[in-house]
Protein backbone atom coordinates (compact mmCIF):
# COMPACT_ATOMS: atom_id res chain seq x y z
CA UNK A 1 0.00 0.00 0.00
CA UNK A 2 1.52 3.31 -1.10
CA UNK A 3 1.41 6.31 1.17
CA UNK A 4 0.04 9.38 -0.61
CA UNK A 5 0.19 12.77 1.03
CA UNK A 6 -2.92 14.86 1.37
CA UNK A 7 -1.53 17.58 -0.92
CA UNK A 8 -0.90 15.05 -3.71
CA UNK A 9 -4.40 13.67 -3.34
CA UNK A 10 -5.89 17.18 -3.36
CA UNK A 11 -3.89 18.06 -6.49
CA UNK A 12 -5.38 15.07 -8.29
CA UNK A 13 -8.93 15.98 -7.29
CA UNK A 14 -8.89 19.78 -7.44
CA UNK A 15 -6.03 20.73 -9.76
CA UNK A 16 -3.71 23.64 -8.98
CA UNK A 17 -4.42 26.24 -6.33
CA UNK A 18 -4.63 29.70 -7.88
CA UNK A 19 -5.05 33.23 -6.54
CA UNK A 20 -6.97 35.68 -8.71
CA UNK A 21 -4.87 38.72 -9.61
CA UNK A 22 -8.04 40.79 -10.00
CA UNK A 23 -9.91 40.18 -6.73
CA UNK A 24 -7.48 38.07 -4.63
CA UNK A 25 -9.77 35.06 -4.24
CA UNK A 26 -8.01 31.72 -3.72
CA UNK A 27 -9.48 28.81 -5.70
CA UNK A 28 -8.59 25.51 -7.40
CA UNK A 29 -8.62 25.36 -11.21
CA UNK A 30 -10.01 21.77 -11.32
CA UNK A 31 -7.72 21.08 -14.30
CA UNK A 32 -9.89 23.20 -16.60
CA UNK A 33 -8.62 25.48 -19.34
CA UNK A 34 -8.97 28.45 -19.56
CA UNK A 35 -8.90 29.12 -15.84
CA UNK A 36 -11.64 31.55 -14.77
CA UNK A 37 -12.05 33.02 -11.30
CA UNK A 38 -15.31 31.75 -9.78
CA UNK A 39 -15.90 35.03 -7.92
CA UNK A 40 -15.22 37.80 -10.47
CA UNK A 41 -14.93 35.82 -13.74
CA UNK A 42 -11.45 37.09 -14.66
CA UNK A 43 -9.42 34.76 -16.89
CA UNK A 44 -6.12 33.58 -15.43
CA UNK A 45 -3.18 34.54 -17.65
CA UNK A 46 -0.29 32.07 -17.74
CA UNK A 47 3.18 33.54 -18.12
CA UNK A 48 6.16 31.45 -19.15
CA UNK A 49 8.81 31.01 -16.49
CA UNK A 50 12.31 31.82 -17.70
CA UNK A 51 15.26 29.72 -16.64
CA UNK A 52 17.37 31.71 -14.19
CA UNK A 53 14.56 34.01 -13.09
CA UNK A 54 13.56 37.39 -14.42
CA UNK A 55 16.28 39.73 -15.53
CA UNK A 56 15.90 43.45 -15.45
CA UNK A 57 17.04 45.65 -18.30
CA UNK A 58 18.76 48.86 -17.24
CA UNK A 59 17.01 52.08 -18.21
CA UNK A 60 18.42 53.94 -21.20
CA UNK A 61 20.24 57.11 -20.26
CA UNK A 62 19.77 60.17 -22.44
CA UNK A 63 22.86 62.29 -22.74
CA UNK A 64 22.10 65.90 -21.86
CA UNK A 65 24.89 68.36 -22.64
Amino acid sequence: MAVVSLSEEAAKRFGFRRVCANCGTAFYDKDRWPVDCPKCGATYQVHAMLKGGARSIPARRDSAS
